[in-house]
């Protein structure tokens, strides 16, 4: 299968009667849906030229959900990755997910739940894989303050030492949440779309990890 840009003009469509895919007169008298399901039909089948007409189709749905799901993060940089793995995810295993169409709905209504569920998910995979390469010992460890006392300065050595066991022993979810918001100092708006939860959802999740924390640490406080 060639490469698909989604949302990106190509000049492929019905009006274009040299185009081998454009249904014949008998055709533009079916539903649009029962047009949508000859042509998903057409592409999982490997028809010639059906997956540019599918781009044609539902192109700028797929480039709208995606770049709804890149907005707010620093990784333009996926675009195109994300474009085409979308397309390899509709074909793969013989089109099994464009096998689930059954037109019950526009093609492009259900592309756009497909393709909106799909990106978040990307997006989520690359957002927790940045934040394992994130230090978060930043949060635990500011600068050394050089008016403290030897005393002082092993308690405070002792607390960092506490503080980064426990960020350590903190489940990937736990710890992507503590980046996004204390490194990247992201708002719960967009803490909540990376991580699958909403604002309120975010705010209880902190406050419960706070709590867990505060119960690991008070030996040293």
């Amino acid at each position: 299968m060639g490469k698909v840009a989604w949302g990106r003009a190509t000049g492929v469509g019905c009006s274009d009667r040299s185009n081998r895919l454009c249904p014949p007169e008998a055709d533009i008298r079916l539903s649009q849906r029962e047009a949508d399901l000859r042509l998903v039909r057409q592409v999982v089948e490997g028809a010639a030229g059906a997956l540019p007409s599918l781009e044609a189709r539902v192109g700028s749905v797929v480039g709208g959900c995606l770049g709804r799901a890149l907005r707010g993060y620093s990784l333009e940089a996926h675009r195109d990755d994300l474009a085409q793995s979308f397309s390899l995810f509709l074909l793969e295993q013989d089109g099994r997910v464009l096998r689930t169409y059954r037109g019950e709905a526009a093609l492009t209504t259900w592309i756009q739940a497909v393709a909106t569920r799909y990106f978040r998910a990307e997006v989520r995979k690359l957002r927790n894989a940045a934040s394992r390469t994130r230090p978060l010992d930043d949060i635990a460890a500011p600068a050394e303050d050089q008016t403290l006392n030897p005393e002082e300065a092993g308690t405070r050595r002792q607390r960092e030492d506490a503080v980064r066991r426990a960020l350590a022993d903190l489940d990937e979810e736990d710890r992507l949440l503590l980046a996004l918001t204390y490194v990247d100092e992201a708002p719960s708006r967009v803490v909540g779309q990376a991580m699958g939860l909403s604002p309120t959802g975010v705010r209880m999740r902190k406050k419960r990890l706070f709590e867990r924390l505060a119960r690991r640490l008070e030996d040293v406080w």
